[in-house]
């Protein structure tokens, strides 16, 4: 297109424009998308369908777009785009001080005991609710431990500790 700057608007005027698209399908499938358009896409697409992972917003995405896009940009514009929507994990690390107090002062009697690293960096953190202390009182003399790995940059693990109440139930 064709396009001058008009002085007395302080803007530019259009004054031709041919709406014809030359490159072809083979030269788009290479291009590079932007990478606020592909983390706001992968962004929508996560909000329909939290669970997709990487291979199938890029065949979406060549589906819909016609862009081709290889594992290492999608698995990274996946990060960027849950990183909008939920916060950062640095941002969430950062409130547990916060999460801690706010539990000890809703619930007197519990336990919520963070521990902060060198570099103060993030530790552990220990929590267990005063209901839940009274009522292991009352349970049999079985504990269960479980961990569970998280799916994060920082591979943190879950621990938890789980005993049998009196109506075989799971605490």
């Amino acid at each position: 297109f064709y396009a001058a700057w008009v002085p007395t608007t302080q803007s530019f005027t259009i004054k031709t424009m041919h709406n014809q698209h030359t490159c072809d399908k083979e030269s788009r499938k290479s291009a590079h998308p932007a990478k606020n358009w592909l983390v706001g896409t992968i962004k929508d697409k996560l909000k329909e369908s939290p669970y997709l992972k990487p291979k199938e917003i890029a065949n979406e995405i060549l589906q819909d777009f016609g862009v081709e896009l290889n594992y290492t940009q999608v698995w990274r514009g996946i990060g960027d785009a849950r990183e909008q929507l939920h916060g950062s994990l640095k941002e969430s690390y950062n409130k547990l001080p916060w999460f801690c107090d706010k539990i000890l002062e809703t619930n007197p009697g519990s336990v919520a005991k963070l521990i902060i690293g060198d570099k103060k960096r993030f530790k552990s953190l220990f929590i267990c609710f005063h209901a839940l202390i009274h009522g292991f009182k009352n349970c049999r003399p079985l504990l269960f431990l479980e961990s569970a790995s998280m799916k994060s940059r920082y591979g943190e693990t879950l621990l938890m500790a789980i005993t049998v109440d009196g109506n075989d139930g799971f605490i």
